[in-house]
């Protein structure tokens, strides 16, 4: 079947959620009002198994400012990737015409990147933050530790700039990556999609909840509750980050200690 796009939408251009009602083949990805609620809801449980993970951590926890940043990092990602979902799940059904829609894709994009897109990136931060970024700012490379800001009063902006920056390319590289992943295994996803997604085929309405709702809730979930173990400062970085700050406050010590002598 052809697929039916909104008049307001060309093919090939405005691939981004802008709004307007995009149907391919009886599948809506969200339009409107309705798809603002959604998003509003996916903020809200987001932010929801964050607060819940933090009364979770062991002592020493983090402070609010912390958290907060930690935190807007990781939501920021989640936005930037769930543009790039919207984008690549119609670009998927149209390079690859199996007769899945815009929604099966979504579907894979979501569980693609929830799970095995968990790995690739805490991989890809890894190799910025061991090779990458020793490479080319070594001066600086300790800033774009992942959760260190410094102390308040510090170069706290300076620093959590650079971080997010940093996770967005991650996430970015993450990404394609999936999305070659997602090509290449293109019979294998969707036939897990079809196995998933096939009871709801009957009502297009309830097959839309289940991928745009109940899906990246769980998944969402799962994935925000990983990173966030890697993207918070780890005690070992805060006992590394005292030893150097002890070593680095030893020389300022001495000199007064001469100069009063």
């Amino acid at each position: 079947p052809s697929c039916r796009w909104a008049s307001a939408l060309r093919p090939g251009a405005r691939r981004f959620f802008a709004g307007g009602l995009l149907r391919v083949m009886g599948c809506s990805l969200i339009p409107g009002l309705f798809g603002i609620f959604v998003q509003a809801f996916l903020f809200f449980m987001a932010c929801a198994t964050l607060l819940y993970k933090k009364r979770r951590d062991p002592p020493p926890q983090r402070t609010w400012p912390v958290f907060l940043r930690d935190s807007s990092k990781q939501i920021a990602g989640a936005a930037f990737i769930h543009l790039m979902n919207l984008t690549f799940a119609e670009a998927l059904e149209s390079r690859f015409k199996t007769g899945a829609d815009a929604c099966d894709w979504y579907w894979v994009n979501i569980v693609v990147d929830c799970t095995l897109g968990v790995g690739v990136s805490w991989a890809y931060l890894k190799i910025c933050m061991t090779v990458v970024v020793p490479l080319l700012c070594k001066s600086s490379a300790h800033e774009y530790e992942s959760g260190n800001y410094g102390h308040e009063g510090g170069p706290v902006c300076r620093r959590y700039t650079k971080q997010i920056l940093l996770w967005l390319g991650v996430v970015f590289c993450m990404k394609v990556t999936m999305v070659i992943v997602m090509g290449v295994g293109h019979t294998f996803w969707l036939a897990l999609a079809s196995l998933v997604l096939h009871n709801f085929a009957h009502s297009p309405d309830l097959k839309l909840v289940v991928v745009m709702v109940i899906t990246p809730t769980v998944f969402n979930a799962l994935q925000f509750w990983l990173q966030d173990n890697f993207l918070k400062k780890t005690q070992q970085q805060e006992v590394l980050t005292v030893v150097s700050e002890m070593r680095s406050a030893r020389p300022s010590a001495e000199s007064f200690q001469g100069s009063m002598q």
